[in-house]
């Protein structure tokens, strides 16, 4: 079952539909987290409301323009285009969920998919936005905790690599982040899922 599916199972179980507005219901969804438990994580109705409104008062960073949107895929997922300032061309953009500790009630960003428009590859940009976004987020919520990778990596055919994985593992050598699992964890497969979705037991967080 793919991450799509997943999500619409639990959309299903719970009696949500696309329509429901995000100040009359909770949403839950469950994800791999810090360490191997699968744990509920959720930010409900106005609680949700208010944390993507206040996201969305941040327009720029350095030469990058930002445009947000909120995903498909469920309530607490959002999507952000990044646009170089002095073009208006398009560098890339990344999908994230927002989720909250259901113990210690903090917020943390997760990333699902990263895409980064060819002319912009190689040049560090998604990196130094992940670190300014970070540092934003911690200045700006009491509360947020950690800006983390997914546990999916998506396979390039034309690259023939997984988007995003080398970017953290960079950061990783650059001590700019860290593995929350084990080394072996962190080995690509020789040969693509069928899916073409390399799915890890953990992930990566900024420090």
């Amino acid at each position: 079952m793919n991450l799509q599916e997943q999500i619409s199972r639990i959309q299903s179980m719970m009696g949500l539909t696309e329509e429901v507005k995000s100040e009359e219901i909770e949403v839950e969804s469950n994800f791999l987290t810090k360490t191997l438990n699968s744990i509920s994580r959720f930010i409900q109705g106005k609680e949700l409301y208010d944390f993507l409104s206040k996201i969305k008062t941040v327009t720029s960073f350095d030469d990058f323009t930002l445009k947000f949107s909120k995903g498909h895929e469920a309530a607490n997922q959002f999507i952000i285009d990044i646009i170089d300032s002095n073009n208006d061309e398009k560098v890339g953009k990344f999908v994230a969920f927002i989720y909250k500790d259901s113990e210690t009630k903090k917020h943390s960003l997760q990333i699902q998919k990263v895409e980064i428009y060819p002319k912009y590859k190689g040049k560090g940009l998604m990196r130094r936005f992940y670190q300014d976004f970070n540092e934003w987020l911690k200045s700006n919520f009491n509360n947020f905790d950690m800006f983390t990778s997914d546990f999916i990596f998506l396979y390039n055919d034309e690259t023939g690599k997984y988007d995003g994985y080398n970017m953290w593992e960079d950061l990783v050598n650059k001590g700019l982040a860290v593995r929350l699992g084990p080394d072996e964890s962190y080995v690509p497969p020789d040969e693509p899922p069928a899916d073409k979705m390399w799915k890890l037991d953990y992930g990566y967080k900024l420090i």
